[in-house]
């Protein structure tokens, strides 16, 4: 009980995300591709998923890094709302706030911003801080169910993410 309290709170307040919050599965036992996410169950860092997911498989290839509810992480909020906020067409026009409330006419539009938001983050610079060192890098965000919600002139984003990664060509 104790151990499960100590991983949950490292996971909600982790400062950094080459902290052992990860693991890798594979998408198809058939296939070489992986997706890595966050787990409670015996998580390891970054760098250790990657050497491990590789050293078994000279061929593997990491389809995406699953955010799971670390988007929750005030840090990734902070940095993604203060990009938010500077952009003109958030200020002019934001999305509507009520949970759930995810189907509205721009969308697209405001999706884009979060993503671009998301890649411009410390934390996703932080874990291509990692995945360069095995030839990789974070180079879009796939998203679905963007929703806001404002608390005390808090305003705060909820989506299931996905950083998409790709290999650094030499």
């Amino acid at each position: 009980m104790i151990k499960a309290f100590f991983t949950f709170f490292g996971l909600v307040f982790s400062t950094f995300p080459s902290e052992g919050l990860w693991v890798a599965e594979q998408v198809d036992p058939r296939s070489s591709e992986w997706v890595i996410h966050p787990t409670e169950t015996n998580p390891q860092t970054l760098p250790q998923i990657l050497r491990k997911t590789y050293q078994n498989e000279k061929k593997s290839r990491i389809r995406h890094i699953a955010l799971g509810s670390l988007y929750q992480r005030a840090d990734i909020q902070a940095d993604v709302v203060e990009n938010l906020e500077r952009q003109e067409r958030f200020k002019v026009a934001p999305p509507p706030f009520g949970k759930n409330n995810w189907d509205f006419p721009e969308k697209v539009e405001v999706q884009k911003l979060v993503a671009d938001a998301l890649l411009h983050s410390h934390f996703v610079k932080s874990l291509n801080d990692d995945l360069s060192a095995f030839r990789l890098r974070i180079v879009s965000v796939a998203m679905e169910k963007l929703y806001f919600t404002k608390d005390h002139n808090k305003v705060t984003w909820n989506a299931i993410v996905w950083l998409k990664v790709s290999e650094i060509k030499a």
